[in-house]
């Protein structure tokens, strides 16, 4: 009979992974972690140690893998200036570890089939699964599922399919502080959920020593992402792209309180421009971001395929495509707004729209209801499209244009002219 330890998101929490393994460790046969080792958190060295005596066996979480490919995590600026840290921190031993991790792993134990994945069988690394559907009973049919990611506890267990998540070591976000740990008896399908005590202090000072900011003191205290107590400090941002849009954005960013402009870098501008310093190249990008503690990168490229392949590159540094809108622009509180859009002065955007990533909103322009744009489309000053329309991938809609409600707005339209 096999008795196993079930883990997921300690995020480099080591003083939590101890006491889970002071706690559980002797009434246990092994370990199994759900990925997101690190991430967050800063002891991911000693994290990984610990994994790795215990011999447990682990899969590759999202921020794993963000951190060993360089990437963001797109929706959360916290979690991504903390593996900006982490990349400068982490050993080789440990990049390389966790570079081999694989993104799920079929076991079978007892004559058990065990499968486990960071995110769900559907999508193995990103999906948060916060319910359980039909279509997910149907893949764990004949065998146990384990996941992570969200940071909470789910457990179904039927006759046919079992569907586990041990919730967080490092990062509970579900009100109770304590790290969250299962063990499941594999052979009579049984599984006991644990919340354990732990001292965060001597992980509380590591992260002052490397100013880590206040929203993951509050989370850790409270059990709960709750975000900022205090006033929030103004977001550093750079700019890509030392020219004329360059300059309209800066300009946006300067009316915006809550917004810094830390400079810009561009492949060809030398010295200074817009009253901002030229901070390099876009290559010298990922450490200058880094050493300036910036993870949202104004992407200020007028055309469309270009500002695509910038955003590309930006991401491979390691930062995040800036969403910035200007404070005199309209924007319906149900209306959806991509990461790396930008919607200067006086934009109009309507109820039910839907900016994918990268859309460029010109001064003046209207995008009327339930309107949808494709990535790195742009929408020139002035431009006016009415509800129901749809904007392909990349497309310009030209300057002045007034494009009726139900437009198919292509970039292969052909016939298809602005009235």
């Amino acid at each position: 009979m096999t008795r196993l330890a079930i883990i997921a998101d300690v995020h480099g929490n080591l003083p939590a992974l101890q006491a889970v393994v002071r706690e559980v460790g002797p009434r246990v046969d092994g370990w199994i972690c759900a990925g997101d080792i690190a991430g967050h958190l800063p002891q991911v060295d000693e994290v990984v140690d610990v994994l790795r005596r215990l011999a447990a066996i682990c899969v590759s979480g999202n921020h794993d893998r963000a951190l060993v490919d360089g990437l963001p995590i797109d929706g959360s600026s916290a979690a991504t200036r903390a593996l900006q840290v982490q990349r400068k921190r982490v050993s080789a031993e440990t990049w390389q570890w966790l570079a081999g991790l694989p993104d799920h792993c079929g076991i079978e134990i007892d004559g058990q089939p065990l499968f486990v994945c960071h995110g769900s069988p559907r999508n193995l690394l990103d999906e948060k699964v916060r319910t359980v559907d039909a279509e997910l009973r149907e893949l764990a049919a004949g065998r146990i599922v384990i996941l992570g990611n969200t940071h909470r506890t789910l457990c179904e267990i039927t006759e046919t399919h079992a569907i586990l998540n041990p919730g967080s070591v490092g990062l509970p976000v579900d009100g109770d502080r304590r790290a969250s740990v299962m063990i499941l008896d594999v052979n009579n399908r049984t599984v006991e959920t644990i919340r354990v005590h732990y001292d965060a202090t001597p992980l509380a000072s590591v992260m002052q020593a490397l100013r880590y900011d206040e929203r993951y003191f509050n989370c850790l205290a409270e059990g709960r992402w709750i975000g900022f107590r205090k006033t929030p400090p103004a977001v550093p941002v750079i700019i890509a792209g030392a020219a004329i849009y360059g300059e309209m954005v800066a300009e946006l960013i300067a009316v915006r309180n809550d917004l810094d402009l830390v400079g810009f870098v561009d492949d060809a501008a030398r010295g200074t421009f817009a009253g901002a310093p030229i901070l390099g190249t876009l290559d010298d990008l990922a450490e200058i971001a880094s050493a300036q503690a910036c993870v949202d990168v104004a992407v200020a490229i007028g055309g469309n395929d270009s500002r695509a392949a910038v955003a590309k590159r930006v991401r491979r540094a390691g930062v995040r495509p800036a969403r910035l809108v200007h404070p005199t622009a309209v924007i319906s509180p149900t209306a959806r707004i991509g990461l790396g859009c930008l919607i200067d002065a006086g934009a109009y955007i309507g109820p039910h729209c839907m900016l994918a990533e990268g859309v460029s909103v010109w001064p003046h322009a209207v995008v009327s209801h339930h309107t949808c744009i494709g990535p790195y489309a742009s929408v020139k000053p002035g431009a006016v499209i009415g509800g129901h329309s749809r904007v392909a991938a990349g497309y310009k809609v030209a300057l002045g244009a007034v494009w009726p409600a139900y437009s198919a707005i292509a970039s292969d339209a052909g016939d298809l002219a602005p009235s």
